[in-house]
């Protein structure tokens, strides 16, 4: 990441760079602002916070992007694992003591292109920005959610979730608050916060769309 911003930096460029929650070690009983100081704990998160202190010391022109949890019907992420699992009728494992805030994979986009098309318009609020969606939910309540949505689509067998503590499945430590707060990215920027419920019906639907089940 160091060699990107010192190109980026040479060209005069402007570097834009998603990153994560996860900077943070989850302590905090509130939702996270920019203010906060990042904790990392893991490789992932500490690679991340990582370059974004090298980002921010080597190409003043950036922005640095931090999303809650990002969910699609796509590729790996909290929604699609819920779902694969549910159309597998395999038992569904949650962690009981996480909380976040859904940020649908449209809504982030939409987010990024807002920024970069007032950047483009001689918009210079360079720094850290904090986006999630609107409604923060624990992880728990998330699953009985998308199970009440896929049972639309397939009949369930499944009855309860399996309950873990946090950082029990697959080893990956996470923080127990992934909750951010926004206000810094609509007062600089007009970006509001969306509602995710929406998005997760249309994701759902989506999602059973091209992987049909019975």
């Amino acid at each position: 990441m160091a060699t990107l911003a010192d190109c980026c930096n040479r060209q005069n460029a402007t570097l834009v760079y998603i990153s994560t929650y996860r900077v943070f070690d989850g302590i905090k009983k509130e939702a996270y602002s920019e203010k906060d100081i990042p904790n990392p704990s893991g490789v992932l998160a500490t690679s991340r916070w990582q370059a974004e202190q090298q980002i921010s010391e080597r190409c003043p022109r950036h922005i640095i992007l931090r999303l809650s949890w990002v969910i699609s019907y796509k590729r790996t992420n909290l929604l699609k694992y819920l779902l694969d699992q549910i159309s597998k009728e395999q038992e569904v494992a949650v962690v009981s003591d996480q909380q976040g805030c859904p940020t649908p994979s449209e809504d982030a986009a939409r987010v990024i292109v807002a920024i970069i098309q007032q950047l483009g318009c001689g918009a210079e609020p360079w720094g850290t920005y904090h986006y999630a969606g609107a409604e923060p939910i624990s992880e728990n309540r998330f699953a009985e959610t998308v199970i009440s949505e896929a049972s639309q689509y397939q009949s369930l067998k499944i009855r309860k979730l399996r309950m873990d503590k946090l950082n029990e499945r697959d080893g990956i430590q996470a923080p127990a608050n992934a909750t951010l707060t926004c206000r810094k990215i609509l007062s600089t920027f007009g970006v509001h916060n969306k509602p995710w419920r929406g998005s997760l019906s249309r994701m759902i639907r989506s999602y059973y769309e091209k992987s049909p089940t019975s």
